[in-house]
């Protein structure tokens, strides 16, 4: 799935743009050597801190680009699309510290956002408060939170656990 999300990135930034952060896992045995070899071109930035999740890595990127702002995927978002990701750039307040979409139920997506340089301060500042319930500490900061329009809120689903990759496997059935 991450090849996939590489690709698509590729195909809206344009080759040498896309970077995979934290630790690559391992290959399985079976990987064809043609994917190795394709996942093995990107380049790999490191957690910068150890036991923060995906906001170490988001750290690890800042050190390596302190001034860049960054599009971050998770790579559990089988559904993305060009065209969704194409919305979340035009929605971009590089004034706020993070452009980030909300589901009807108030939650932010956190691995599918734009990441300022601003947000780096306060992610440092939760990191050295224990880093815990970040989604709720991220409800209170100042972000550019956007309402996920009926047309792409299938994008924004991500595969957490068994019952959601049962989920998306009967969503996919069913629309075939």
């Amino acid at each position: 799935m991450a090849l996939q999300l590489a690709k698509l990135l590729e195909d809206l930034l344009g080759e040498n743009q896309v970077f995979f952060g934290g630790e690559p896992p391992p290959f399985p045995a079976n990987l064809p050597v043609a994917q190795r070899q394709e996942l093995e071109r990107y380049a790999v930035i490191s957690d910068r801190v150890g036991g923060f999740g995906p906001w170490g890595g988001l750290l690890g990127l800042w050190e390596a680009e302190p001034k860049a702002s960054w599009l971050v995927l998770g790579c559990d978002y089988p559904r993305l699309t060009i065209d969704a990701l194409s919305w979340l750039l035009s929605q971009r307040d590089p004034l706020r510290p993070a452009t980030l979409a909300c589901h009807q139920d108030g939650l932010l997506e956190t691995m599918v956002g734009i990441y300022e340089p601003a947000f780096r301060y306060l992610l440092e500042g939760a990191w050295l408060d224990g880093g815990k319930r970040m989604n709720r500490r991220m409800q209170q900061w100042p972000l550019h939170t956007l309402q996920l329009p009926q047309s792409l809120q299938s994008c924004w689903q991500g595969i957490n656990t068994p019952s959601d990759l049962e989920l998306l496997i009967q969503q996919s059935s069913a629309q075939q």
